[in-house]
Parts: structure tokens; sequence; C-alpha cells
């Protein structure tokens, strides 16, 4: 016994089509900031550990070396902006306070600005220096 054929329309084919492109762009949208801040909780350890025990404790080398290795973990697009933007200016904090480097600790301080304008400087680590050179 044959099977009937069946013909489906063009016409109703382009809803079923259209839903799917607009499913699957979704997803692509969706998935695209988690791919961005894959390294986020990382880079913010390493940061964190830079700022707290490394720059508090006056190892100013040690607290930049981990930054940098923060920095380096994010590359251009595993970490999102706000996070590189902290990174940036804890280097500059870093440059400034610790390691008396006005002109690199500016540069960061800039390149944090421009990742994040609303960033601002962290009370504990702040000192007259610092917020001079963050103005």
């Amino acid at each position: 016994m044959r099977r009937p054929r069946v013909v489906i329309s063009e016409t109703l084919l382009r809803p079923a089509r259209s839903a799917a492109g607009a499913f699957a762009l979704l997803f692509v949208l969706a998935a695209a900031p988690a791919r961005a801040a894959s390294q986020d909780a990382a880079a913010e350890r390493l940061a964190d550990s830079a700022m707290s025990d490394d720059y508090l404790g006056a190892r100013f080398k040690q607290a930049d070396k981990k930054l940098r290795k923060a920095l380096k973990l994010c590359g251009k697009k595993n970490c999102s902006p706000e996070v590189l933007a902290r990174i940036q200016r804890d280097l500059g904090v870093v440059a400034i306070g610790g390691l008396k480097q006005e002109k690199a600790g500016k540069a960061a301080f800039k390149k944090a600005v421009e990742l994040n304008p609303q960033l601002r400087l962290e009370p504990d680590v702040t000192t007259p220096e610092i917020e001079a050179a963050w103005k």
C-alpha cells in the first residue's frame, strides 16, 4: 500500500523558518556575554589577592605581577569590560601608590575609565596622590 503524498506549502514553512532563525539568533546573542565573561571570576580573584594581600602588604611588584596575569587571563574577549576596567584601575593604583610610576598609573587609569566610565576609586587604597592622578 502506498502512502499518500504530503505536500507542505512554502507559505506554511515560512513562519517555522523565521521562528527557528529567531531562536538561533537569540541563542547566539545570549551566549555571547557568557563567553565574554568566562574568565571574570578567576581574574577578579587574582585582582583581589593582588590588592588585599600584596598591595596592602607593601609587595608592590608582586601586586603588579598578579594584576598583569589577570589581564593576560582576560585577553581581549574573555572578561567583561567592568572587570577589565577594575584591573586597569588597580594597576594604576599599584603604579602610582606603590611603584611610584605616575605616567604608567595615569595610562592605566585612562584605560579603566574608557572601559567603564562609572568606575570609581576604592577608598581603602586611595591616597591624595592617587586621587589627583585619577582626575
